[in-house]
């Protein structure tokens, strides 16, 4: 059996030297740490993003014409649900944005 062998003939153009992204991390991987950071980072911010989009949804189903005042509680039992969640995404994306050099958010930014 043969085994195959990579030359500089066999690479492909996108990764040639004129590709500044590839080569810096071909040179200087990302260490363990930032890479468990980033991903902390984008976990936190997936959350929080989704947890405002519902918010906002909610917010508006409220507004909607011909909500009951039933649903109206109803949303507003699940609004308050939501701030708390939406509180604690927030905690953990201030856990986790100091370590990217991001910076840190407030209640009365997200809302």
């Amino acid at each position: 059996m043969e085994l195959l062998s990579v030359t500089s003939r066999d690479v492909p153009t996108a990764w040639l030297e004129e590709e500044k992204e590839l080569t810096t991390l071909l040179k200087d991987p990302p260490s363990p740490e930032e890479t468990v950071n980033g991903r902390r980072y984008r976990q936190s911010l997936n959350a929080l993003h989704a947890l405002v989009v519902l918010r906002l949804l909610e917010l508006e189903k409220v507004k909607m014409a011909g909500t009951g005042y039933k649903m109206r509680k109803r949303i507003a039992k699940a609004l308050q649900a939501r701030s708390k969640s939406l509180k604690n995404a927030i905690t953990q994306y201030n856990e986790a944005a100091p370590a990217l050099g991001w910076p840190l958010l407030t209640w009365q930014e997200v809302v």
